[in-house]
């Protein structure tokens, strides 16, 4: 394992398990029909061989590590050779159990080296869910986090540059204020002047302007108008280069956001979305991801849910959206030979039919989204076994990624995690029982000590903690987290996510 790869693993492993009031809200989810894993089930899991070539490197032992950083963004970033190459993080954390909640920079040379590891504004202020973008012409860094700076209960969005001299970091420039909540949002339906943007994401894509970039901050509402989770986005940003950082200069930041979040956040359609930032080397802005629909009771409903919402103009034109339909045929599997299906309608006590069951993404709503070499956006995200009641099978969900293509405008989910054989020319996606040939049938059926049988699959659980009724029965919701790298220009991607399987 190169140092890269694991200082961005140990960052993003650092996932622990508290509740506080900037959690984002738990979406309500219709009771799972449990299936209980036999104990004949495990994953299918061969250990690659790896080496460290940097050992691992402490930054701190820390009292607050629930996500350690932006709930859409990596924690990790790499500086660009001109500049001395290296490494970039950012986090929050205490220092002792009394402390105050503080966001962290830390600065690693390309050998391995920490040079710096310290908080990063002077304020006492509790502060959080920092977010990183580092310029890839110059190597500077940027950083934005949220604190309430001011004498309301709304917190603000900050935001700061380091001038980052001759291998030195940790020189800020002047402290800004880029987000001052309550903030006022105008739709058809009429103005709410309550919400709050936090929770800020960090991307740096080109600039209209010759010679320089622009860096976009996506924020999202932690009030919602319409009963359930509806985090709208509020997007600032701003063109710089190296020079205007060097100097200290400040920022002029713009501000954009998506109309039809907007609605959704008053109460029009009811979609609680999930979602993360991106930008094109054309000058297009993305905010992609997937939405869960509710009825007028607050049951879940089944819509075409994948999203992308597309802005040209470097984030300054109009935003349209495109949507898909996230899920994946596939088939019931007979509980014996000559057997009728294994999963059964509880409301009906029927097998489901081959059409009422399909893989759909669930729980998913701390990825970012990464770009590859050829300008394809991913977002990673678990995909459950799921039926027509729009109940879904907990311990059967498996990792897999959409992949937006930003050229053609067209959308695929890929297995990530187990993979479909390449031989496999009957299943569209994984199916945990039917992972040999030949394709369709069940690869073996378990005797059940009681003259039944059920058929052998394997099960998965990719959340940092076993037990889904913890956190009032929001662990899944709020413990997810998988995070996807950009391309390193050789068409390599890294992809990280928790597992407690046991």
């Amino acid at each position: 394992m190169s140092h890269r790869s694991f200082i961005l693993a140990l960052l993003l492993c650092l996932l622990a398990f508290s509740a506080f009031a900037e959690l984002v809200m738990p979406v309500n989810m219709p009771k799972a029909n449990m299936i209980a894993a036999p104990s004949s089930f495990s994953p299918p899991r061969n250990t690659p061989d790896y080496t460290f070539s940097t050992n691992p490197i402490p930054l701190l032992t820390s009292y607050y590590d629930y996500m350690i950083g932006s709930y859409t963004g990596l924690p990790l970033c790499l500086i660009c050779d001109s500049a001395g190459g290296g490494y970039f993080m950012t986090y929050h954390g205490t220092r002792t159990a009394i402390a105050t909640r503080r966001v962290f920079s830390a600065y690693v040379e390309v050998n391995g080296n920490l040079v710096t590891n310290s908080e990063i504004s002077e304020s006492n202020t509790r502060e959080g869910y920092p977010t990183m973008a580092v310029d890839p012409v110059s190597g500077k860094p940027m950083y934005a986090w949220h604190a309430n700076t001011d004498a309301d209960n709304q917190m603000e969005v900050m935001f700061v540059t380091d001038a980052f001299l001759d291998g030195i970091d940790a020189l800020w420039n002047e402290y800004q204020t880029i987000i001052n909540n309550p903030t006022s949002i105008t739709t058809p339906a009429g103005t709410t002047t309550d919400n709050e943007f936090i929770w800020p994401t960090a991307v740096i894509g080109p600039s209209p302007i010759n010679g320089k970039r622009r860096v976009y901050v996506a924020c999202s509402n932690s009030v919602t108008h319409a009963g359930f989770p509806v985090g709208n986005v509020l997007i600032a940003y701003a063109d710089f280069n190296g020079d205007i950082i060097e100097n200290g200069y400040p920022f002029v930041w713009s501000y954009t956001s998506i109309p039809e979040l907007n609605l959704w956040n008053t109460g029009i359609n009811s979609h609680s979305p999930n979602y993360a930032l991106a930008c094109d080397t054309a000058g297009n802005l993305y905010y992609l991801g997937y939405h869960t629909s509710y009825d007028a009771e607050g049951n879940i409903v089944h819509t075409p849910d994948i999203d992308v919402f597309k802005c040209p103009s470097y984030g300054a034109g109009t935003w349209n959206r495109v949507t898909w339909d996230c899920t994946l045929p596939t088939w019931n599997p007979p509980s014996g030979i000559g057997l009728p299906g294994y999963f059964v309608n509880e409301e009906t006590n029927t097998p489901f039919t081959n059409e009422e069951l399909f893989w759909k993404i669930h729980h998913s709503n701390h990825s970012n989204a990464g770009v590859d070499d050829f300008g394809r956006i991913h977002y990673p995200g678990l995909w459950f076994l799921s039926n027509s009641t729009g109940a879904y099978y907990p311990n059967l969900n498996y990792v897999k990624e959409l992949v937006y293509n930003t050229q053609s405008g067209t959308l695929s989910v890929n297995d990530v995690f187990p993979q479909r054989s390449s031989e496999d020319n009957f299943n569209q996606a994984f199916a945990p029982w039917d992972m040999e040939a030949p394709w369709g049938v069940v690869d073996e059926f378990i005797e059940d000590g009681s003259g039944g049988s059920y058929p052998y699959m394997v099960s998965d659980w990719n959340f940092p903690h076993w037990n889904m009724n913890s956190h009032n029965n929001a662990m899944m919701n709020n413990c997810s987290n998988m995070k996807v790298t950009n391309s390193n220009g050789y068409g390599m991607m890294a992809m990280v996510w928790q597992n407690s399987h046991r």
